[in-house]
């Protein structure tokens, strides 16, 4: 592989679910552990999902900035993301730093958002920031984990119950990094809010403003329509 996955200032051993009061106790201490890592950064850098930098200036020179803007249950978006974005990652990793902003074309209704395909779509896109939150933002560690929950939507589409066959399906691939358990804990919290919070005013304050998703961004320029070429963009 490309990368050689480090272990996440985050993780610790997975909980395992053998009692409800053992989960709780875990989870608490994973998101304690979590805000505290919050508390130290900046509001907005402490929740952007960035890799850490793929390669240094003396083997090469910086990577570019590569900024994805999308939403979980997209299905262009699925596509995307095992299709080509997949491939830049896995063969062109040293080529670009990753950011992901999972929040999309989600609407302000009312006095909360409003997720374009429904509130599963608003809980995984809040599973999402919390599993890279879990992750220390590593994404060789988060990246299987969100490779795995958008392949359950090319596979399965947009049906009820789309984020149970997700989280049972995928989660396994975050042991040692998070529990099912604990992403739920972290998506019902104040650190959920936060992260989700985050995502989105990473995406409404974009210039020029995205007009649908997947929305894709080299040094922040849009590419458009060309998302299926981004290999040979960066």
């Amino acid at each position: 592989p490309l990368w050689t996955p480090r272990h996440s200032a985050l993780a610790s051993p997975r909980v395992e679910n053998k009692g409800g009061e053992k989960m709780k106790h875990g989870a608490q201490q994973r998101v304690s552990t979590a805000v505290c890592w919050l508390a130290v950064a900046t509001a907005i850098c402490a929740v952007t999902a960035s890799a850490r930098p793929i390669r240094d200036d003396s083997e090469g020179g910086v990577p570019v900035e590569l900024n994805y803007y999308m939403e979980s249950l997209c299905p262009d978006c699925a596509k995307f993301t095992v299709g080509a974005l997949n491939e830049a990652v896995e063969n062109l990793g040293d080529l670009f730093e990753f950011k992901l902003y999972p929040f999309g074309n989600a609407k302000y209704v009312n006095g909360s958002d409003v997720c374009q395909h429904g509130p599963e779509e608003c809980y995984l896109n809040i599973i999402d920031n919390c599993a890279m939150a879990f992750a220390n933002y590593s994404i060789p560690e988060y990246w299987p984990f969100f490779r795995c929950t958008e392949s359950v939507m090319v596979e399965y589409g947009h049906k009820p119950g789309i984020s149970t066959i997700a989280m049972q399906r995928c989660t396994p691939l975050l042991e040692g990094i998070a529990s099912m358990g604990q992403l739920n804990y972290c998506a019902s919290s104040e650190l959920g809010v936060r992260l989700l919070l985050a995502a989105k005013y990473e995406t409404v304050m974009l210039n020029p403003p995205h007009t649908y998703v997947p929305w894709v961004t080299i040094d922040e320029v849009p590419v458009l329509d060309k998302v299926d070429q981004i290999s040979e963009l960066v």
